[in-house]
């Protein structure tokens, strides 16, 4: 069997708290591009939100995270799950090492963070050589 890993792709998310339905709502509308099929859905009957989903409505629960994926797709993720999965992308911290690269190097943020993550790349692909040379003994 082939394993697979996932690419490192930066998201937008929100958690779902029980008290900002508003902000979820907003989170939504703003990313659905005037889209009223993306937005999310009230069952008065059941008192339950929903959201629509490339795969259909996912029942939206305190706690769960609404995510907006990279083809502006929306989709529930339980929180276990999401911290598993996620991790802050855009620190204080990741910010101002950027800006201070980008301040002494003389070149913009957006080309430090390709540099960065180039580097990242191949300091992967460098270790997975070495692992792999280690394993053939």
């Amino acid at each position: 069997m082939t394993k697979y890993r996932k690419k490192p792709v930066v998201i937008e998310a929100i958690q779902f708290t029980g008290n900002n339905i508003v902000e979820i709502i907003k989170f939504m509308q703003e990313r659905a591009n005037g889209d009223k099929s993306r937005y999310l859905r009230y069952n008065a009957k059941k008192g339950e939100y929903f959201i629509p989903t490339l795969e259909g409505e996912y029942k939206l629960t305190e706690g769960d995270y609404v995510i907006c994926g990279i083809k502006g797709e929306f989709y529930p993720c339980k929180p276990d799950i999401f911290e598993m999965t996620y991790e802050k992308a855009d620190s204080e911290k990741s910010k101002e090492c950027i800006q201070y690269i980008a301040k002494i190097t003389g070149v913009d943020e957006e080309t430090v963070i390709k540099v960065l993550q180039a580097e990242d790349t191949f300091i992967v692909r460098l270790l997975s050589l070495q692992v792999g040379d280690s394993c053939k003994g």
